[in-house]
């Protein structure tokens, strides 16, 4: 993977971006992503991330028995039964971004709009749970949803989002609401999904207590006896930064087509040294609910 790099820092300007090229990826194929991030005064933020790149559809396996002289010179390998990386090549590309601005636009009292995000995809499908098909990428390309998303031709999606907070810049409360749609292209929703986080108190200054925080620090549970969270969890990419004291996050999902709805909640808490998550490492988070209902 070759890539490109920038980054600017001008008082009270910033710049960060990456392009990158890829190629033989085990899911991606071919192609390049690119992100970017844009800070002003801290007053207006905007990222976007881009991906284009092509695939292509598999063919499934021959059975020994009904292998035939055709089909053996098509493809040999196909001989021994296993999947090979053949058929029809596809191109997919995906676009998201997010902007936020301070102060916000008061909506109510004590309820601001202070973000919007979007995005689109064409034969890529959003990222529920375990690599595609087992296979794992071998690229990280960021994306500004935070979530991730793999090529599948015939799909395609859109998704919208807000950013809301606490009249008065957010020290209250602050977060992001999103809702996506996919689509078959022969016609008809595939999925229906929203997600997002609400962080509580981000401005809570951290306490002082002195030789408490040695004494919780000893009482703590060593690594051994930590729970873990699945690795697979979706909510990883929308985790909170380390700095926030309490925040809830989600991922619910439905599939028209197996009839499945799926639920995925996270709660995270660091009132660091007195009390502090540790579910999963670098993340404090607390607790985790995965729920599934359907066939």
């Amino acid at each position: 993977m070759n890539q490109i790099c920038i980054a600017v820092s001008q008082g009270s300007f910033s710049l960060d971006g990456c392009i990158s090229t890829f190629e033989n990826d085990p899911v991606y194929g071919k192609g390049f992503c690119g992100y970017i991030k844009i800070d002003v005064c801290d007053m207006f933020k905007a990222e976007a991330a881009v991906m284009f790149g092509k695939a292509y559809d598999k063919e499934p396996a021959l059975d020994d028995i009904n292998l035939t002289t055709a089909s053996l010179n098509h493809n040999p390998s196909t001989a021994t039964g296993e999947e090979v990386e053949t058929g029809t090549e596809y191109r997919y590309w995906f676009f998201d971004c997010a902007i936020s601005f301070s102060p916000g636009l008061t909506l109510f009292p004590g309820l601001d709009l202070n973000g919007f995000s979007g995005g689109l995809y064409s034969n890529m499908y959003m990222k529920t749970g375990a690599s595609a098909e087992g296979k794992t990428p071998t690229i990280t390309c960021k994306s500004a949803s935070g979530l991730s998303f793999y090529p599948k031709n015939g799909v395609w999606g859109i998704m919208l989002g807000i950013g809301i907070q606490s009249t008065g810049g957010g020290q209250v409360y602050n977060g992001e609401i999103n809702f996506g749609l996919e689509f078959n292209k022969g016609g008809g929703i595939r999925q229906i999904s929203t997600w997002g986080i609400i962080k509580l108190f981000e401005a809570l200054p951290a306490p002082n207590v002195g030789e408490f925080a040695s004494k919780a620090s000893a009482a703590a549970p060593s690594d051994k006896t930590k729970p873990t969270v699945p690795d697979k969890s979706v909510l990883q990419g929308i985790a909170p930064s380390e700095s926030v004291p309490f925040a809830l996050n989600w991922f619910v999902t439905y599939d028209f087509q197996q009839k499945i709805l799926k639920g995925d909640f996270g709660i995270y808490v660091n009132f660091n040294p007195i009390l502090v998550g540790n579910m999963r490492p670098g993340s404090h988070q607390a607790g985790h609910i995965d729920l599934k209902f359907g066939s």
